[in-house]
């Protein structure tokens, strides 16, 4: 909470706070927070296993062991946290056939929870202000 409280930008991984977690945050802190949770589609893992995925699974994090999972495996993990996301009402994208165009929408998506931020939070100032100014 600290970095909410000190205007901090901070990304954490879906597997620290999961989908059900995000409404146990207190309002105070749940309007500061932008959660947006990542998933593959079937037809993207199908057709992107090899060449993407296992290609490209070091991106973020140096991961020092082959890849045990099969096709079948990440299906299942990424239908299961699908359902999980739907379950919670969290905000889910799923990449499905272009990454790059698709995960577009995603950064939109943030940069326009931020304004919204920032808009709400202005305005709580404006409102304090006037009303110490009334007084």
């Amino acid at each position: 909470m600290t970095s909410i409280e000190n205007n901090q930008n901070l990304i954490i991984e879906g597997c620290y706070i999961l989908p059900h977690h995000i409404k146990e945050f207190d309002q105070s802190y749940s309007n500061k927070i932008i959660s947006v949770f990542l998933g593959f589609s079937n037809y993207y893992i199908n057709e992107k296993f090899t060449s993407n995925i296992v290609e490209y699974r070091n991106a973020v994090e140096n991961r020092r062991y082959p890849e045990e999972r099969t096709i079948a495996d990440l299906i299942n993990e990424h239908s299961d946290f699908r359902r999980k996301c739907l379950d919670n009402g969290v905000n889910y994208f799923e990449i499905d056939k272009d990454y790059q165009q698709e995960i577009m929408k995603v950064y939109n998506f943030i940069e326009n929870q931020k304004l919204a931020i920032e808009y709400r939070h202005n305005n709580t100032l404006l409102f304090f202000y006037q009303t110490l100014l009334k007084q």
